[in-house]
């Protein structure tokens, strides 16, 4: 899967998801298989639209397999959304735009697509994942 990318509202910014995910060997009907082979990497970065310049990139290692879903900016540019690659299954953060710090992590509300947003005044959170839907407020 290719890098999955939001440009800020702006558009002077953009935060790009590298689609970082352990590697390995994936069976089916039962098979053993060896375990995901952990990597580590840029998870998530901000650039300068302009210059291209890295402003911040938050990094991790997943030891699972995992894909990143099209990050979401708030409107009011404050915060951000993006897939996180967890050892317990997958995870949305909701990150800071300034320093590309963890807010808070939200578990997948389901299984299958996921689409990340925020509502129009910044102060909702919505996540979409298969045919569930969950919105968390956003505390000051």
């Amino acid at each position: 899967m290719a890098d999955a990318i939001r440009v800020f509202n702006d558009a002077a910014s953009v935060l790009i998801m590298r689609d970082l995910s352990a590697t390995g060997w994936v069976w089916e009907f039962g098979n053993t298989y060896p375990p995901p082979i952990p990597q580590s990497g840029t998870i998530a970065e901000l650039r300068d639209a302009s210059t291209g310049r890295v402003k911040w990139t938050l990094s991790g290692t997943p030891s699972n397999f995992s894909q990143s879903a099209t990050p979401a900016v708030s409107p009011n540019g404050r915060y951000g959304l993006i897939s996180m690659p967890e050892e317990k299954g997958a995870a949305i953060a909701l990150i800071s735009m300034d320093a590309g710090n963890v807010i808070q992590k939200l578990r997948q509300p389901g299984w299958g697509p996921i689409a990340l947003s925020f509502s129009r005044d910044s102060k909702l959170v919505v996540i979409a994942a298969g045919t569930v839907m969950a919105t968390f407020a956003i505390g000051e």
